[in-house]
């Protein structure tokens, strides 16, 4: 009897696997099957909804499940509900809408309808704005690579840099003597989310210099092979941002797009760190704010790493709200300039420029071909509680022309 009923149980399952799939019934044992080999039992399979996860993902998603199980937890202690089931939708949320798991648990998405959830700025929409606003003969590694990006924007990079991959000592000696402003940074050739970089001081003798020079080897070393890293001069922050926060270059991410030969700032937003840290990523402990396109004024109160709002900087005790980023004139000239350039040169009609301030007027970092949303959502949705999606949905109308079919000419 209990065989009959396990058998009735089973067949189920998978009916609702082919409901939920579209999937035949020989290409649902045939998955069932292959997950089994995984240790993936057939209610397991069910219960988290793994049909949502590719096949190739599957195994070392369903290992890797710590910080899932663990987010799920806390959602549900907060919220109620089974873990289980946060956990099913957790998943769902990372494969049907490219949701991060951080932000399952930032943006309380098991507590959003499905309009609300409609309305978020997630990475399948900027992912399709670069998509669609680039021709076809677009070249991105003009971002990607970072000495590349130096040496085709010396105008509105203006600090001194050098790539030192495979450089003899004595050239390395020289060239960083000529930095004046007492510090460094240190940058992997190829990077993103601030990973890899380090903040050192110039060195005032040989054997400081010897070390430095060692240890910058060491680091060209584990590299990926045929990229390097190399060594930009310290940017001298503005009064005004060093009041922000001093210990990091708080960078402004401006968002832009140029279609047709209109050029538009779609969103900004601004990153510092915090408690000591070097670089503003959020992902490396930093907080995040949005920016007035008009303005240049901070509109929301900040959002932290937890997603959770910050009024006042917690290592300076400067307000956000109202905060005045200087040059903000300047900024909007100098990222149409820089845009203007770049589709000429690469074809991009997309991208984001991670800004700072120096003393003398803002200067461009680097540049990104697939913006996070995440920077203006955040704080946008712990200040508001609202999705930023309006912002990008009018140009991701098909009435829309993109740019595929020309040509950077």
């Amino acid at each position: 009897m209990s065989s009959i009923k396990e058998k009735y149980q089973e067949w189920r399952m998978i009916r609702l696997i082919m409901q939920k799939t579209g999937w035949t019934k020989e290409e649902t044992l045939r998955r069932l099957a292959k997950a089994g080999k995984y240790g993936i039992d057939m209610k397991t399979y069910v219960t988290l909804g793994y049909w949502n996860v590719p096949e190739e993902k599957l195994r070392k998603f369903h290992r890797k499940s710590k910080r899932r199980k663990s987010i799920a937890k806390r959602v549900a202690e907060k919220h109620g509900g089974d873990p289980v089931d946060i956990e099913r939708q957790i998943i769902e949320a990372k494969f049907t809408r490219e949701l991060r798991i951080g932000f399952f648990e930032k943006y309380e998405w098991d507590l959003l309808s499905d309009e609300e959830k409609d309305k978020m700025f997630l990475r399948p929409q900027s992912r399709e704005m670069s998509r669609k606003f680039k021709t076809m003969d677009s070249d991105k590694d003009i971002f990607d690579d970072k000495i590349r990006f130096n040496t085709n924007f010396p105008e509105f990079i203006r600090r001194k840099w050098f790539a030192c991959v495979e450089m003899p000592y004595d050239e390395f000696s020289e060239l960083i003597k000529e930095f004046h402003t007492g510090d460094f940074i240190l940058k992997p050739q190829i990077s993103s989310g601030g990973k890899g970089i380090e903040k050192l001081p110039v060195p005032t003798n040989d054997e400081e210099m010897r070390q430095t020079y060692d240890h910058v080897m060491e680091v060209n070393q584990k590299m990926h092979k045929g990229t390097g890293c190399f060594i930009e001069e310290c940017i001298r922050q503005h009064p005004e941002m060093n009041r922000l926060y001093g210990d990091s270059v708080n960078t402004v991410r401006v968002v832009t797009l140029l279609l047709h030969d209109q050029f538009k700032i779609l969103y900004a937003a601004c990153r510092m760190g915090v408690d000591g840290n070097i670089t503003d990523n959020a992902s490396q402990g930093g907080m995040c704010v949005s920016v007035d396109i008009n303005t240049g004024r901070f509109d929301t109160v900040a959002a932290n790493k937890k997603g959770e709002p910050v009024t006042h900087h917690p290592t300076t005790g400067t307000e956000m709200l109202g905060f005045q980023i200087p040059y903000w004139d300047e900024v909007v000239q100098m990222v149409e300039k820089i845009h203007r350039k770049t589709f000429a040169i690469a074809g991009l009609g997309y991208a984001g420029w991670d800004v700072a301030i120096a003393e003398d007027g803002p200067l461009i970092i680097e540049g990104n071909n697939w913006p996070s949303p995440s920077l203006l959502q955040l704080p946008k949705y712990v200040d508001h509680k609202e999705g930023v999606r309006y912002i990008v949905d009018p140009y991701l109308d098909d009435a829309v022309e993109g740019l595929r079919e020309t040509t950077k000419e």
